[in-house]
């Protein structure tokens, strides 16, 4: 499939920068993972689900994290599972609203966006599914840190 641009005033190099972004470690924390899981099921999480998820998050018992080492390449990682290993291709660009429309393809495959929330704040959404996955930027230390395993 070809590459396109929404944004009739954008350049090639203007779309690459927005790609370029992705590059580096992203997490999950409590209150994205709420406003997510809420999107998912249309309707407010029940406060004793919310208490759970954020005593999980909190002490890092369930993590949720991507790390895009380059472009073209993403790695998923969730608390109790084995990584996600996906190669995704960006198929159009939307700069004005800051979205990249992709094909992932590897240990998960699926066509989706990627929205630029803020710079630090993207949300990758699927297709053919409700929800999303919100994370925000984090330094590499942080990011080991959560993928190692709890402490206590």
């Amino acid at each position: 499939m070809k590459r396109t641009s929404v944004e009739s005033s954008g350049s090639v190099e203007g779309e690459s920068d927005l790609e370029g972004q992705l590059v580096g470690h992203w997490a999950a924390n409590f209150e994205d993972m709420i406003v997510a899981r809420e999107a998912e099921l249309g309707e407010a999480l029940p406060s004793d689900e919310r208490e759970e998820l954020k005593k999980a998050v909190e002490s890092g018992a369930f993590s949720l994290m991507l790390h895009f080492p380059e472009k073209g390449r993403m790695t998923g990682y969730m608390t109790g599972q084995d990584p996600s290993v996906m190669t995704y291709e960006v198929m159009e660009v939307d700069a004005a609203n800051r979205v990249l429309d992709v094909e992932v393809t590897g240990d998960v495959d699926f066509s989706g966006k990627v929205t630029f929330q803020e710079d630090d704040k993207i949300m990758v959404t699927r297709n053919e599914e409700k929800g999303a996955i919100i994370v925000r930027r984090i330094g590499k230390e942080a990011f080991e840190k959560l993928r190692g395993e709890p402490e206590g």
